[in-house]
């Protein structure tokens, strides 16, 4: 019986995907979008308080990481005194040690979790007094199912689609350096960026579907449907599966979020939006093409 808690989607949907594929008996504390994420993966979940879970004599404690909570690093703080092992999968190429802080101390687990051997090298020359174990990212083994699934039923489409996939990059700007355009952008900013960088080097755009990250407001980026630069059919989208708007479109992109490497194992032509002269993109993928190269 292994303890799981979860916030954030990255962590969530990794970690469910393994549980799936090991059929390990579970008890789970959710909040936030991983509650959809292993709702939707599971018919029953023994959802407990996190005082309960620590009563059910568990081998170990996995857990997400986050950037919207500090559940998983209150619970790896509280798990250590309980003197039960703690386990963090990390989900992503970035921030890695800010997942980690709680009140302005690090709270490391005793072991971290890696899907690949680029994640691993980052880990090891941050966290040497951690063991890093790299584990197959199962999430990525149901993506590419599901991808030929939805592949199968799918009809073939005449316009040629981007899906824009966005992150709260302000929001995380702020918590981690105090100023919103600390990266020297911020969501808004590479979104129009973007559009207009592919509008230089194609001359329109035919339809372009934004989908708001999961923790965003549905709301937040209506402005650009009357922007000056709409010189298409410019529509706001995750109302459905991601797997089934990245498979609808024709190009994919975004700034680091992790629909930019789904989309890659989907077979889609997938740009980074980030401007020029910022830091650039956390994901170790060559086949993402930064679009502002592209202008001559």
């Amino acid at each position: 019986m292994i303890g799981v808690v979860s916030h954030d989607a990255g962590g969530a949907e990794i970690i469910s995907a393994w549980l799936k594929q090991k059929k390990i008996p579970f008890v789970v504390n959710l909040e936030g979008p991983a509650l959809k994420i292993f709702t939707k993966k599971f018919s029953n979940l023994n959802h407990l308080n996190i005082e309960d879970i620590f009563k059910c004599n568990i081998n170990y404690l996995l857990c997400g990481s986050s950037w919207e909570s500090d559940l998983e690093k209150q619970c790896i703080n509280k798990a250590k005194k309980e003197n039960i092992k703690t386990i963090v999968y990390l989900d992503h190429w970035k921030n890695y040690q800010e997942r980690f802080i709680f009140r302005q101390k690090l709270a490391l687990p005793d072991e971290i979790w890696v899907g690949d051997e680029h994640a691993e090298k980052m880990v090891k020359k941050i966290f040497d007094s951690v063991y890093i174990k790299l584990v197959e990212n199962e999430y990525f083994k149901e993506m590419k199912r599901e991808i030929l699934c939805i592949e199968k039923k799918m009809k073939t489409y005449a316009l040629r689609t981007i899906l824009y996939v966005c992150e709260p990059i302000s929001d995380h700007s702020i918590k981690q350096y105090g100023s919103p355009n600390a990266l020297g952008y911020t969501e808004e900013s590479a979104l129009e960026g973007f559009i207009e960088a592919y509008l230089k080097i194609y001359g329109s755009i035919e339809n372009l579907v934004i989908r708001p990250h999961p923790s965003e407001n549905k709301d937040k980026y209506n402005w650009i449907l009357s922007h000056r630069l709409n010189n298409g059919n410019f529509t706001i989208g995750g109302d459905r599966p991601l797997m089934e708007e990245i498979c609808e479109a024709t190009v994919v992109a975004g700034c680091e979020s992790m629909a930019l490497v789904i989309a890659l194992l989907a077979g889609k032509e997938v740009f980074s939006s980030i401007p020029k002269n910022c830091k650039e993109s956390s994901l170790p993928f060559s086949e993402i093409i930064n679009i502002h190269e592209l202008i001559k």
